[in-house]
């Protein structure tokens, strides 16, 4: 299938499923400008999973779903299926093997953007609330988005799926005031695992007077094996107001806050040389605090007291 937008527009792909037998069944997505050395046989390459029955997991987490974002094209895109002469993808979890993918052609080419300093090869800049998301990825990805929130409002990040090569995908979480200085490059390092679970995470950052870059950098080798979400991250964002800093309790803490009744504390992933307090009070002297964790991973010598 060949399409093609108009010259200011950029192509959105994303599948409703997307199951072919791995590693033999592949869709190739090619900016194709009419030449064959354009036909890179091994661009975009996407395929489906091994269905590995060891591990008793929901339907859900078995077909592969992804979105695709795709620059300004002056030619157009190929989308290009090939099957090997053998098996096709096992139907046991989604019906049917195949695909179906929904295409469209938004009306702006927002993808190049700033480039933060040369940081980054393609970089947007977002405020208020919304999702960024970046499914699958590709090896040598170099992208950014700057959010910024109101002077007196704090940024929370929220995952709905984080998956990438542990140890050498990162996303970076950087506090940038504009100047370069500022661009640290071990800044908020977040990476994926090793393990078949799908990390989620959130994390509530101060208010800065500046902003913060989202920076997602991969290396120029394998991403992350997609068994179980398909590689690559949705991330939420907003702008609540700020009560992050609130009472530090005697110097006992660096942030605090006061809260009351029935609540969510969440604190995901944490980092080095956190200290942080909640004070939760109870309506009346006839009423008990009941504290229940969803979860809890913290290493041998990080507390909660």
């Amino acid at each position: 299938w060949f399409i093609t937008c108009d010259s200011s527009n950029v192509l959105m792909l994303e599948t409703t499923s997307f199951n072919t037998e791995d590693s033999f069944d592949y869709m190739y997505v090619i900016e194709f400008d009419g030449s064959t050395h354009s036909l890179d046989p091994n661009t975009g390459g996407i395929t489906g999973e091994i269905r590995d029955e060891r591990y008793d997991l929901p339907e859900h987490d078995l077909l592969p779903k992804w979105s695709m974002s795709l620059p300004n094209s002056q030619s157009g895109y190929l989308i290009h299926f090939k099957s090997d002469h053998a098996v096709v993808a096992h139907s046991r979890f989604t019906g049917s093997s195949g695909f179906s993918l929904n295409y469209q052609c938004p009306p702006k080419d927002t993808t190049k953007g700033p480039q933060f300093h040369g940081l980054c090869d393609y970089g947007k800049v977002v405020t208020g609330t919304g999702t960024l998301s970046h499914r699958p990825y590709s090896a040598g990805d170099n992208l950014c988005w700057f959010i910024t929130c109101d002077s007196s409002n704090v940024l929370m990040l929220e995952t709905t799926s984080f998956n990438t090569e542990d140890s050498f995908d990162y996303m970076y979480v950087i506090e940038f005031d504009g100047s370069t200085h500022s661009l640290d490059p071990n800044a908020g390092k977040i990476t994926g695992e090793k393990t078949h679970f799908l990390p989620k995470w959130s994390m509530s950052l101060p208010n800065s007077q500046s902003g913060y870059l989202i920076h997602f950098k991969s290396d120029a080798a394998v991403v992350a094996h997609s068994s179980y979400s398909g590689s690559g991250f949705s991330l939420n964002y907003q702008c609540p107001p700020d009560t992050t800093n609130g009472p530090q309790f005697d110097g006992l803490c660096d942030y605090g806050k006061v809260v009351t009744g029935t609540g969510t504390l969440s604190h995901r992933p944490y980092s080095a040389g956190d200290n942080l307090c909640w004070f939760i009070t109870c309506d009346s002297e006839s009423n008990l605090l009941s504290l229940e964790v969803a979860s809890f991973m913290t290493y041998f010598n990080d507390y909660l007291r």
